[in-house]
Formats: structure tokens, sequence, C-alpha cells
């Protein structure tokens, strides 16, 4: 009976102790949690709402050339948008590449491309698409998150600041070239045919500008006895104005178009335009074009039908558009005044 309260008296003893151990481990676990806090708890969030919180939250990254095209600025399950400039995959002569660092050197060397993007899973297998934004900066994503199988990124250049002020379009410019590697095609300007767009394209001929200023103007699209059709879209904001503006209901274009005439293409306002080469006014587009210069003598209009005769395809079967295989591009520049204007259409 004497051993008994012993051994309760020792039980007791250690529970004691196991309590105080116990206790100081709770102790020291609770000092290691302040002095090193533990990450917030993360929630997997569906792939719509991951989509939306990316795209609010997770501005693009920029990589600025000539710096590598490494992984850093790169925007996995991304697609950014903007104007194409070259097509990528699946398409004749579109662009494949095995990575995207080799997508984003490609848009590096290209004098307009200042948006990327890359997708391994095209059927092609690496496609890549350059394009062009006014504003790489702060690019437009078409979609994002994690079902999203394109890589992208931008590059700061080809692009103006929009808050710059804009250039003055230079009133005493009459006549301008659109240089081309195969020459230089004369254009004299009409005002009186509708001058915000002739003030549009004296502003991108200004000597303020630098020399990317027509970072993506080029000529694209040619049809034997019908056309040659380009784009003005450099770093300046294009031209917004037709011949109808503000009136809806009215012609925009100053007479029938004549062989020789520079209007918008599209009975739009640019910045992609057309010259027409046809050989008898073009009464089947009524006067639907804003209509604002005409080719300036005989050889700028030589050789615009020199350009049409260039290797071209139609990409869309027979029976579609007709697009160069090889884009020329173009620089706007001052030119000297033209001579007559009926000599050029001869």
């Amino acid at each position: 009976e004497g051993s008994q309260p012993r051994m309760q008296r020792l039980l007791l003893f250690g529970a004691l102790l196991s309590s105080i151990l116990f206790i100081s481990l709770v102790l020291l676990q609770h000092d290691h949690l302040i002095a090193r806090p533990l990450p917030a708890l993360e929630r997997t969030a569906p792939a719509a709402e991951v989509a939306s919180d990316r795209r609010q939250q997770a501005p693009a990254r920029t990589v600025t050339w000539p710096s590598q095209c490494n992984q850093t600025g790169f925007l996995p399950h991304t697609e950014l948008d903007g104007s194409v400039v070259k097509a990528g995959g699946h398409v004749e002569d579109g662009l494949v590449f095995s990575s995207p660092a080799e997508c984003c050197e490609s848009c590096a060397s290209h004098r307009a491309c200042n948006v990327w993007v890359w997708n391994s899973q095209s059927t092609s297998g690496g496609a890549c698409w350059l394009k062009h934004a006014q504003d790489p900066r702060m690019p437009v994503r078409r979609g994002d998150g994690p079902e999203v199988p394109w890589t992208s990124g931008t590059l700061l250049k080809a692009y103006r600041d929009p808050a710059a002020p804009l250039p003055a379009a230079d009133q005493t410019l009459s006549t301008v070239a659109l240089r081309t590697a195969a020459g230089d095609i004369r254009l004299r300007l009409r005002p009186d045919w509708h001058t915000p767009s002739v003030d549009s394209v004296r502003r991108l001929a200004s000597p303020e500008l630098p020399a990317a200023a027509c970072s993506a103007c080029e000529l694209y699209r040619v049809e034997y006895g019908f056309l040659i059709q380009g784009t003005l879209r450099g770093i300046l904001p294009p031209n917004k104005l037709t011949g109808c503006t503000p009136a809806p209901a009215c012609q925009p274009g100053p007479r029938l178009m004549q062989r020789g005439d520079v209007g918008w293409a599209g009975g739009g306002a640019g910045p992609d335009f057309f010259i027409y080469l046809g050989q008898k006014p073009a009464d089947w587009l009524k006067r639907d074009h804003t209509v604002w210069a005409e080719v300036a003598d005989a050889e700028s209009l030589a050789l615009a039908d020199r350009i049409v005769q260039l290797p071209s395809h139609t990409p869309g079967g027979a029976g579609t558009m007709r697009f160069l295989k090889e884009r020329l591009e173009i620089n706007v520049v001052p030119a000297a005044g033209g001579g007559d204007g009926d000599s050029a259409r001869t």
C-alpha cells in the first residue's frame, strides 16, 4: 500500500514534465513564426477569374532593344493585339520559330514591329506573328489566362508618345514622294479636294519626325489594270476624317477617280490608301472614296505600272485579292513640285 502513493506521485511528476516540454516547444515555434512569417494562404481561382485578375493587375513587361530577347520580358499565356506586319505559321511564307526568343529577335530586326506573339501549339508549330501598336508601352491584350497558348512581348521602338504635340503640317508642301526600293512615286497633294487628309500626309513627311516615322508604311496589294494599295500607318495618329465628315449622307470624292488619283481605301479615312491605275474613270467606284492626291508625273506613273508587275500571289485562291510576295517599304518625304497633272495620266 505504501508503494501506490509513490507511484502516483511519479506519474504526476512525469505528466507535469511533459506539459512543460510541450509548452516550451509551442513557444519556440511561436517565436519562429514571429521572426519568419509564413506566406499568406493561396487559393486556386477558376480560369476565367485568373484571366480577369491578370488583365487588371499584371502590366505588360517590356523588352528594350538591343537587350537580349530572353525570358525576363516575356508574357506567357498572353496574346497581345496590334496591326499585323508579318504573318506567322499557317499562311504562305509565314514565320515559324522554335522559341519565343527567336520570334522576339525577328521583331527587333523589322522596322515596323514592336509587338510579337509566338504560339508553340499552332498547327504549323512555332508560329510567330509580328505586329505594330501605336504605343507598345500600353499594349492591348486579345486574351490571357492558362488556356491561352500564346507567349507575347513588346519592344520600345517604332512608336511615338501620344502626349507629344503633333508636328506642324507644312502648308507650303505641295508634292511628296513615296520612296521605295523600286524608286520614288511622286504625288501632287490636293488640299482643294480634302485638306485634313493632305495635312495628315504633310505631317508624315515632316523633317521634325525621326527616320522611323513611317515605320509601318508599305505597298502590299496590286491588281493588274486597277490599283496599287498600301498603308501610311506610321508613328503619328492616322487621319480620321473623310470627305463626308461630318455629314453622313454625302459623296466624299471630288469626282470619279481617274488614272493616277490617290484616295483612302475602303471608303474610309486611312491609313490604307490606293493609287487608281485604270485607263478609264472608275465609274463603278462612284464618288465613295476620299481622294487627296494625284500622281505628279509620267515617270512616277510608269513606276507604279512596273510595281504592279512585281511577283504577286492570291493566297485566298483564284478571284481573291492579289498581294505582293515581297511588300515594298515606303518612306514619305518632301519632293519638288510636279509637272502638269494631265501628263501623268498618259
